[in-house]
């Protein structure tokens, strides 16, 4: 994992008209990624306090695992570090690197169930190497964030 900081920052996120939940999961996503990059930050408290934050306690903690599910089955696979911008930085976080548009490429595609599409982003994700279990883990996400209900505190 590595993030960008003072670097071409990617595609603005603005343009790319995702849904709130699928901000949610980029949301969740960066921290866990920011997680590995820099653990002494402790970036997973983060991912889990926004996923209980937009989820609740019930749903919360399946929706962030859902998504580190995700990223742990790309770490798998992938060889080269996965580029991603700073979630902690307000800057950094209006933009998505062509890496985290590939992420999130693979999680519409589960999301409009076109396993066709899935695999090719996923294979892309996985720097063409099997990526099946990427494919699986995409749906098993994309259930989660399908399933969102309001949360009312």
């Amino acid at each position: 994992m590595s993030h960008y900081h003072a670097a071409d920052h990617g595609t603005p996120l603005s343009a790319l008209g995702y849904s709130e939940a699928e901000r949610d999961t980029l949301r969740v996503a960066r921290h866990f990624f920011h997680a590995f990059c820099e653990p002494e930050k402790q970036g997973w408290i983060a991912a889990f306090a926004h996923a209980l934050n937009v989820r609740g306690a019930e749903a919360g903690p399946h929706f962030a695992l859902a998504t580190l599910n995700a990223i742990q089955a790309v770490r798998r696979v992938r060889h080269s570090a996965f580029r991603f911008n700073c979630p902690t930085c307000r800057e950094c976080a209006l933009y998505l690197s062509s890496n985290e548009r590939t992420f999130m490429a693979a999680l519409r595609a589960a999301q409009a169930g076109d396993v066709a599409r899935l695999r090719a982003h996923a294979w892309l994700l996985c720097e063409a190497n099997e990526a099946g279990v990427v494919v699986e883990a995409f749906r098993a996400l994309a259930a989660t964030v399908r399933d969102r209900e309001p949360v009312t505190l």
